[in-house]
Parts: structure tokens; sequence; C-alpha cells
């Protein structure tokens, strides 16, 4: 996945991998869009775990971040189509997030 969103290789965003936030680390995150990404494994399957997840998915939300989240097994089997997924979600974004045609502003061209 890191390989994919380094270097403004999507849409031309930048995105932090591992960013700390409050105590906690977002797998990636955008500064300009505010959006974090989460990969889950298997152990966030549990009911202690989703508790703890939701838990901090509010307290990031809190900050204005979205949190978009993706189950590893997704990421390891079809990568392509989850990148295709997240483009989708982030152009869907309001604006200023809005990304038009991969500039990542939310510049109209």
């Amino acid at each position: 996945m890191w390989e994919e969103l380094r270097r403004k290789k999507f849409l031309g965003l930048k995105f932090r991998r591992q960013h700390p936030l409050s105590g906690f680390i977002l797998d990636f995150y955008s500064p300009s869009l505010k959006v974090g990404i989460e990969i889950d494994g298997k152990v966030h399957v549990n009911p202690t775990a989703q508790e703890y997840d939701s838990a901090r998915s509010n307290i990031i939300k809190e900050y204005g971040i979205i949190l978009i989240r993706i189950k590893a097994s997704a990421v390891e089997n079809n990568l392509a189509h989850i990148i295709e997924k997240l483009k989708a979600i982030i152009k869907k974004l309001p604006s200023p997030r809005n990304v038009e045609r991969g500039r990542g502003k939310g510049e109209a061209q």
C-alpha cells in the first residue's frame, strides 16, 4: 500500500506513513486532505479490538480527520481494486478536500 501512496503517486497527494496523532499512530495520513487510512488485520475482528477502534476513530474524527478503514486481506488480495475505491472516495470528499483530475489541491483546471 505504501508503494502506491508514497512520493505523490496517488492523485498527486502527499501521504505520510506511521503518522503520530494524540497518542495514536495512523497507518497513512494526507495532511492536505485531512484523511487517515488504517489497514486492519485479523486482530481487529474481535469485540475488544472493535471497541478500541471505535473509540480511537471518534477521537481521530474530533481532529477533523476522515478515517478510512481497509481490511488487510483486501489490500493483500486486490490492491489495484482498493486503490481505485480510494480514488473514488477521495474524489467525492467536499471541497477543499475534493481532488479534481488528480491535482491534489482541490483547484479546478
